[in-house]
């Protein structure tokens, strides 16, 4: 467990020190790969793509939702909270 731990924390830190910034504001994250995602508390380890929306609001619809999502494809790194909103997004 501790080498799983160590892994994710040094390809955490390996990103952030890249500094490849792809987002910076408020966010909330609807749709990733859950089977590749890693969270060590603070940080998400997300690949393959991300579906989120500008700000935190809560969609009423599944048609509201789809049409205010963006998607990005490919692997990254996003400051995440418990309530799946985040701030910053980093491409690995």
């Amino acid at each position: 467990m501790d080498d799983w731990a160590g892994k994710t924390r040094a390809r955490i830190e390996e990103t952030l020190k890249k500094g490849e910034l792809v987002l910076d504001g408020d966010y909330r994250l609807f749709a990733f790969n859950p089977y590749d995602a890693l969270w060590d508390g603070r940080y998400a380890v997300l690949s393959y793509f991300i579906g989120y929306i500008e700000g935190t609001a809560h969609p009423e619809t599944d048609e509201e939702l789809f049409s205010m999502m963006k998607i990005l494809n490919g692997d990254f790194i996003a400051q995440l909270d418990e309530d799946m909103h985040f701030h910053r997004l980093w491409r690995q």
